[in-house]
């Protein structure tokens, strides 16, 4: 009964939102208001609850990407609190995810949220030298999926993990959070003194002899139908000598609808 009665509410609710009336109090500033003051409280208060920014999307990429290409493994850098981490985990409890944290504090607090899962490995230390160990012990494997997300302030590594990356991984993707999308002014990104994390950052530092393809997402605050998020954050994604791959994914739906084939500015 109690479940019927929690369907009927929802039912209910769905039908008002589409009412004139609903339409109108949206439009009350002082209602706008409060809703954005008490998502933004949500949020500081339960911060797990935004994993990956909470982009639907990004959430669905992700999971797209791990599923159709077989990703091998998951490769973070800066893992924080281990909220994004942990996302990967549920969706790929059966992938090894390799994370790494340089601050002692963050990283002593991330062991201790993602314990329960057995496939993640949390390192501390500076993310290339995490980079270079995991290579050195072929632990990457074939087809390994980087999210790169350890720049920050004044400690911005991203550069030097883009050429290890780069010169050191065959065929690998590349996902960088709070990241320049050129055109997409709707996209948040990082930019601290004269750096931006934009391509013009990570270009000169990438390898020459490979074939790159990427994707950037074109999509808005749409995506979100309403509810508070605390930012709609930019990143790439990076196809490092995966032509055939790339090629097969610009035919999914999914894809053509929220990204734009973006290669040409790689070349």
């Amino acid at each position: 009964m109690i479940d019927k009665a929690k369907i009927s509410t929802k039912n209910k609710f769905r039908s008002f939102q589409k009412s004139p009336l609903y339409a109108s109090l949206k439009k009350v500033d002082l209602l706008r208001k409060t809703k954005t003051t008490l998502g933004e409280l949500h949020w500081r208060l339960f911060p797990a609850k935004y994993r990956l920014h909470d982009d639907p999307i990004q959430h669905q990429v992700v999971k797209l990407l791990g599923e159709k290409l077989e990703t091998t493994s998951i490769i973070e850098t800066g893992t924080y609190m281990g909220y994004s981490t942990s996302l990967m985990a549920e969706f790929f409890p059966n992938k090894k995810i390799y994370t790494s944290e340089i601050n002692p504090v963050h990283y002593a607090k991330s062991r201790k949220n993602l314990k329960k899962f057995k496939n993640v490995k949390v390192f501390k230390g500076t993310s290339p030298q995490f980079l270079e160990h995991l290579i050195k012990n072929n632990l990457p494997g074939e087809i390994p999926f980087f999210y790169l997300d350890a720049h920050w302030l004044d400690n911005w590594p991203l550069e030097d993990e883009m050429e290890i990356v780069t010169r050191k991984i065959k065929k690998a993707i590349i996902m960088i959070d709070d990241f320049k999308i050129p055109g997409q002014i709707q996209f948040k990104y990082d930019k601290y003194k004269e750096k931006e994390c934009s391509l013009d950052l990570i270009k000169p530092r990438m390898s020459k002899k490979n074939k790159y393809n990427l994707l950037l997402p074109k999509y808005g605050e749409e995506v979100f139908h309403g509810r508070y998020h605390p930012d709609l954050a930019g990143y790439p994604l990076i196809f490092q000598n995966m032509e055939k791959e790339f090629s097969s994914l610009l035919k999914n739906e999914f894809i053509k609808k929220h990204f734009d084939d973006a290669s040409s500015l790689l070349k």
